[in-house]
């Protein structure tokens, strides 16, 4: 490629859809700029669950937010929201006719760092001999 020149790149939103490529000294392309401004418009995003009586009404979820998951069997939808319009969303969900209940994701509030156990000498010894 030459220097100046456009490249495709997918994502939702129009401004990454173009963007100029500088061919770096070392011959890569310099990737800083698109990186800076994804974590420039990125927000918080808030999961909630939202039960419904019915899954007629799936897709009207969509202008709400991202819908990530929809379990048939339980009649539930996983919907990703921005966290600023999180609880006006959470109002609008709830007056809804087709709507039960709607949660708040609890993934944010949980601890995803874990200490290092300390290993039992017995079991290591089970494993090694393989009973």
């Amino acid at each position: 490629m030459s220097l100046g020149t456009r490249k495709k790149i997918r994502c939702g939103s129009s401004f990454f859809a173009e963007m100029k490529l500088h061919e770096a000294a070392n011959g890569c392309y310099t990737k800083r700029r698109l990186i800076k401004g994804v974590m420039g418009i990125m927000n918080e995003r808030i999961g909630l669950i939202i039960w419904m009586h019915s899954l007629k009404q799936v897709r009207s979820l969509k202008k709400f937010g991202n819908v990530h998951y929809v379990s048939k069997k339980m009649k539930y939808a996983v919907l990703y929201c921005n966290a600023d319009v999180c609880e006006s969303t959470t109002k609008r969900l709830l007056s809804l006719p087709y709507v039960k209940r709607v949660q708040k994701s609890q993934r944010p509030f949980l601890k995803t760092e874990f200490e290092e156990a300390k290993w039992d000498k017995a079991k290591e010894y089970d494993y090694k001999v393989k009973l």
